[in-house]
C-alpha cells in the first residue's frame, strides 16, 4: 500500500519596516468649559430674581450634543495608524504643528518625559532652586537633549520649564443619540490602532447630559410669598427688666 505524504507549509512573515516598539498614539478630547451643566451662585441669584419679579429666567449653561474635537498625538509624524469610533462618525484628519510650554517636576530622575511627543525641544529654563535627596541646595544640573528626551547631569528635586514643538492631529466627532435607547444614548469610544499596539478612549460628557438634566431646567414649584405690609402674627419675646420690691415681691409702678 502506498503511503500518503503530507506537506506542511510554513510562511515566515517579514517584520514591518515601519514597526517600532516605542510607537504610540496619545488620544485626547476637547475639554468642556468649567461649570458646564452646573448652576453658579450668580446663576441661582438670577433665577430667584426671575421668580420674585416675574422676569425671564437666564439662559442655562447647558452642554449640547454637538460635534466634539478629538486630538491624536502620534509618537512620530510618519506613524501609520487607523482611528475610529464605536458610535458616531469621525471627520477627516487635520494636521497642525504648535508650540507647547510645559512645567516638569524633577523627582530625582535624570531623564524627563514631556506630556506630548515632541518634534523638537526648543528651550528650557529652571524655575526656583534645586535640592538633593537630603534637602541640601544644589547647583542646577546641566540639561541636554537626545531627540525627544531631556537628560539631566545629576538627579535633583526641582522644576524645569520646557518649550517644544508638537504634531497634533484633529478629528471632528459627531455623535447622535441612539434611537430607542433608555440609557447610554450617546456613549462612544474612540480608538487608534497601529502596527504593534492600540489605545482606546471613552468620550466624557458633563454629568446629567444623557438624562437631559441641566442647571434649573427641570426646577419647578409653588412658593408662598409673605406680604411685607402684613403685621406679623406674633412677636418673639425679648429681655425685659422689672424693678420688684424685695420684701413684698410686688413690681414698682412706673
Amino acid at each position: 500500500m502506498a503511503s500518503k505524504q503530507h506537506t506542511l507549509r510554513v510562511t515566515i512573515a517579514q517584520p514591518s519596516r515601519d514597526r517600532n516598539n516605542d510607537d504610540f498614539v496619545l488620544l485626547e478630547q476637547d475639554p468642556w468649559e468649567p461649570l458646564v451643566g452646573y448652576i453658579t451662585r450668580f446663576g441661582l441669584y438670577q433665577y430667584l430674581n426671575s421668580l420674585l419679579f416675574f422676569k425671564e429666567p437666564p439662559e442655562p449653561k447647558c452642554p449640547t450634543i454637538g460635534p466634539r474635537t478629538v486630538y491624536a498625538y502620534p509618537s512620530r509624524p510618519d506613524l501609520n495608524y487607523r482611528i475610529g469610533c464605536t458610535w458616531g462618525t469621525l471627520g477627516p484628519r487635520r494636521i497642525v504643528e504648535l508650540d507647547y510650554h510645559e512645567t516638569i517636576q524633577c523627582d530625582l530622575q535624570t531623564e524627563l518625559t514631556t506630556k506630548y511627543p515632541p518634534l523638537a525641544i526648543t528651550g528650557w529654563e529652571w524655575i526656583g532652586g534645586a535640592w538633593s535627596s537630603e534637602g541640601e541646595p544644589l547647583e542646577h544640573p546641566a540639561v541636554t537633549t537626545d531627540g525627544g528626551k531631556i537628560l539631566l547631569s545629576q538627579p535633583v528635586y526641582g522644576t524645569l520649564a520646557v518649550n517644544y514643538r508638537v504634531c497634533r492631529h484633529l478629528y471632528t466627532l459627531a455623535i447622535p443619540s441612539r434611537p430607542g435607547a433608555l440609557e447610554n444614548t450617546i456613549q462612544s469610544h474612540v480608538y487608534a490602532v497601529w502596527d504593534g499596539g492600540n489605545v482606546v478612549m471613552e468620550i466624557e460628557w458633563p454629568e446629567g447630559l444623557d438624562e437631559g438634566l441641566c442647571n434649573y431646567n427641570h426646577t419647578s414649584g409653588i412658593g408662598d410669598l409673605i406680604d411685607d405690609r402684613r403685621p406679623p402674627d406674633h412677636v418673639d419675646p425679648e429681655d425685659e427688666y422689672i424693678d420688684v420690691d424685695y420684701c413684698t415681691g410686688i413690681p414698682y409702678a412706673e
